[in-house]
């Protein structure tokens, strides 16, 4: 996003006021970063850029597709494998709402190497577990799919390979699979529905106020998710799944040069689109009026009180945006432990609190 967002207090109140939740959004006066003088001897220049990590081995291939790859022998014998898809649900379409997360959902149901099952049922059979060696997320901007594979034999590594560029180009969607996934995501909306999940439905539009991310909340909307035809879905997967926006991360027990050599042997021939849809970058923008948001909820059992300020995106490339960060790391350390002796005091007027950006 566009804007960051500045948790300036989050008080879990002692008094219950019918278990309030109000949060409220300001923008700040001025919101501009602060260049500090470098130490003499540090760098010539703070608005120098911080260097990349010269055991990262990176590169592009040719079709867009980004790789970054690192040695990393603890623990042995291991390489965690990451595709990032710079595509969340925030690019759904209004009859897609919900997809971005059911595409996530496809990937773990057949491919072009792995029918249905079977990619599961493989990782099982040499000591993964679904969950803590293999998973994946849905956020608002990406998507991200997650896998732990042993390095003792060859082929393993060659398969998880697999496994990622079958899930960048070539998931099944086959149409039963589809109408029998619709149940299992309905039932994750169903978990979300508790107290939190219906503030949360309220306040998102106050907190994202004016912004297409009000709009998009991930686990979509249910009567989309159970009736939106099997091409809708793949639409999503067509539009947003390719290599221009994808990235394959490993990093382990490895040679870097030879799974780079891997990646483009195994990569390159995803091939790009010929007329892409622009990706979209969605702004949260200001606005001049404090919005407050009061919610209850019957079964929300804490009052909670939100402070929020949105300033503009923090730089995170040079110097001076490191030492900025460190200085807000350090303040927000030093008020979270002010306000953590606080809340032991017997008199003090608030359970918890803490501030964060």
């Amino acid at each position: 996003m566009r804007r960051t967002l500045f948790l300036a207090a989050l008080l879990f109140l002692l008094p219950c006021l019918s278990c309030v939740s109000q949060h409220a959004s300001a923008p700040l006066a001025s919101a501009g970063t602060t260049q500090a003088t470098a130490a003499p001897g540090l760098v010539d220049s703070e608005s120098q850029l911080v260097p990349d990590d010269p055991a990262i081995s990176r590169g592009v291939l040719p079709n867009g597709l980004h790789y970054y790859v690192r040695r990393n022998t603890k623990p042995e014998g291991r390489v965690e494998l990451r595709l990032v898809v710079n595509a969340g649900s925030v690019l759904e379409d209004d009859d897609q709402q919900g997809l971005a997360h059911f595409c996530e959902h496809m990937a773990f149901n057949g491919s072009e190497h792995f029918a249905k099952n079977e990619l599961i049922e493989y990782l099982e059979s040499i000591g993964m577990r679904f969950g803590a060696d293999l998973n994946a997320y849905t956020s608002m901007d990406e998507t991200v799919y997650m896998l732990q594979v042993p390095t003792d034999d060859p082929t393993m590594l060659d398969k998880g390979l697999l496994i990622l560029s079958d899930w960048a180009h070539a998931v099944s969607y086959e149409d039963e699979e589809i109408d029998k996934e619709r149940g299992v995501i309905l039932e994750e909306w169903r978990l979300g529905r508790g107290a939190r999940g219906r503030i949360r439905d309220k306040q998102l539009p106050v907190l994202y106020h004016g912004s297409h991310y009000a709009e998009r909340a991930t686990i979509g909307k249910p009567q989309i998710i159970e009736h939106a035809k099997h091409e809708v879905l793949r639409r999503f997967y067509h539009d947003w799944y390719r290599p221009d926006l994808m990235a394959v991360v490993v990093v382990g027990d490895i040679d870097p040069a030879e799974i780079v050599a891997r990646i483009k042997s195994g990569f390159s021939g995803i091939e790009r689109l010929e007329t892409p849809r622009p990706r979209e970058e969605y702004e949260i923008p200001d606005h001049a009026e404090t919005l407050v948001s009061v919610v209850t909820d019957p079964e929300e059992s804490r009052s909670l009180l939100f402070l929020t300020y949105k300033l503009p995106r923090a730089g995170n490339k040079t110097y001076a945006d490191y030492r900025e960060s460190l200085k807000e790391d350090l303040f927000n350390a030093m008020l979270g432990a002010r306000l953590s002796e606080l809340a032991q005091k017997p008199d003090a007027p608030f359970l918890y609190g803490f501030a964060g950006k």
